[in-house]
C-alpha cells in the first residue's frame, strides 16, 4: 500500500518508496477553476470542467497508474461526470464559472501533478465541453458502460495506458 494523502487533513497512512497522493475530485476541479485566472478559458462551465475531470484521471491513469481523485466517475447521456462536483457547480448552470469560485482547495496539489493537470488544461482549453463529450463517446471506457453505470479506473487505466494519444489530440483532430 502506497502513502495516501487526503487532501482535507494531510493525513497519511502506509509507507513505501513511492508517493501516491490522491486528491479529492472538489480540490482538482478547484484547481481547474482557479488555473482559468492565469489563463483564461471561456469555455469553462460545469459541464466543461466534468469532461476535463475525466480526462486528469485518464491522464493520472496512463502516465502514473493511480487515479488523481477516489470520487466515481459516471456513465450520463451527455458525457463522463463526478456527480459530487457537479451538484455543486450545477446553480450555475450553463454560466462560465468565476475563477474565484470554488469548493475545494487547490493549492493542495503537488507541484509535479499540478504540471500534468495544465497539460490537461491547455490540450482541451479550446474545446467545448460539447467536443470533449464527443470525443469520450468514442473511447472503450464509454462505449463499454451504459447511462448511470461507473465507469471504472481499471476501465479507463486499461484503455488510456494502451491510447495515450486519446490524451493527447486536440478535438478537432479527434476523430
Amino acid at each position: 500500500m502506497g502513502i495516501f494523502k487526503n487532501s482535507k487533513n494531510g493525513s497519511k497512512t502506509g509507507n513505501t518508496e513511492q508517493s501516491k497522493t490522491i486528491y479529492s475530485a472538489l480540490d482538482v476541479a478547484a484547481y481547474c477553476i482557479e488555473k482559468t485566472e492565469e489563463i483564461p478559458d471561456p469555455r469553462l462551465d460545469n459541464y466543461k470542467l466534468q469532461k476535463l475531470l475525466y480526462y486528469i484521471q485518464a491522464t493520472f491513469a496512463a502516465e502514473k497508474g493511480w487515479p488523481c481523485f477516489m470520487e466515481r466517475i459516471v456513465h450520463e447521456d451527455l458525457g463522463p461526470i463526478v456527480p459530487i462536483v457537479g451538484s455543486i457547480y450545477r446553480i450555475l448552470g450553463n454560466d462560465v464559472i468565476p475563477h474565484d469560485c470554488y469548493a475545494g482547495v487547490p493549492d493542495c496539489i503537488s507541484d509535479e501533478d499540478a504540471a500534468r493537470i495544465d497539460k490537461v488544461y491547455k490540450t482541451f482549453l479550446n474545446c467545448s465541453g460539447s467536443e470533449l463529450s464527443l470525443m469520450s463517446h468514442k473511447d472503450e471506457p464509454w462505449k463499454s458502460t451504459k447511462n448511470g453505470d461507473v465507469i471504472s479506473f481499471r476501465l479507463i487505466k486499461d484503455f488510456y495506458s494502451k491510447n495515450p494519444g486519446r490524451l493527447e489530440a486536440p478535438c478537432s483532430l479527434s476523430a
